[in-house]
């Protein structure tokens, strides 16, 4: 029985084993995808940022630029602090385990190995008419 427990135990473990790295793999695609949007917002700010300089130089800015910039840098912040909500969702579903993956099954006296039995210790004597 001890053995059969084991089996089952390491078998656990292993599924155990490849739901972790799957889990940590979805992290790390999730993780990508987060940095991509970040980097993505990031250019956009550098863009606004070379604009507002370029206006700062030729020192002709309207009120319509400075109101026009201002929306864009108050969408960018409410952008980047809801990036994760706003860009993604995690569609998961449950495991599915068939019950018939793992099989456990009474052995046949054909398929015991009685190798692995202890050799008789003594025999008992009977008397001829008990059978």
């Amino acid at each position: 029985m001890g053995d059969n427990r084991q089996q089952l135990e390491k078998w656990r473990d292993k599924c155990h084993e490849k739901i972790d790295c799957f889990f940590e793999e979805k992290c790390q695609e999730h993780n990508r995808l987060v940095n991509q949007k970040v980097d993505e917002q990031r250019k956009e700010i550098r863009r606004i940022q070379s604009k507002i300089n370029e206006i700062i130089n030729i020192q002709e800015i309207t009120r319509q630029d400075i109101d026009s910039l201002a929306s864009t840098i108050r969408q960018l912040e409410k952008n980047m602090s809801n990036i994760e909500q706003a860009c993604f969702k995690v569609q998961s579903h449950p495991l599915a385990i068939d019950d018939n993956i793992i099989i456990i099954k009474e052995l046949t006296e054909h398929e015991i190995d009685l190798s692995t039995l202890s050799p008789a210790y003594k025999q008992m004597p009977r008397p001829k008419e008990s059978f």
